[in-house]
C-alpha cells in the first residue's frame, strides 16, 4: 500500500499565515517523492498543501499537532 512506502521530502514553501494574538494558522506546500508505488513508474513526485497551527508561549513558537 502507498502508506507503507517511504516518502522522500524534496522541498517546502511558505504560502501564507493568519495570526490572532499568540496563535497562527500557517499554510505551507510540501514537495515529496514516492518510489516504486505505481506499476511502471519508478518515482512519483507530488505536492501537498497543508495547514499547521502554531502558538506563542513565553516567547517561543510551538507547533500544535
Amino acid at each position: 500500500s502507498i502508506l507503507t512506502q517511504k516518502v522522500q521530502w524534496t522541498g517546502a514553501r511558505y504560502i501564507q499565515s493568519e495570526c490572532v494574538e499568540s496563535s497562527c494558522k500557517v499554510w505551507i506546500s510540501l514537495d515529496f517523492a514516492l518510489h516504486g508505488v505505481l506499476p511502471g513508474v519508478k518515482t512519483f513526485n507530488g505536492t501537498k498543501e497543508i495547514k499547521e497551527s502554531w502558538v506563542l508561549v513565553e516567547g517561543n513558537w510551538y507547533f500544535v499537532p
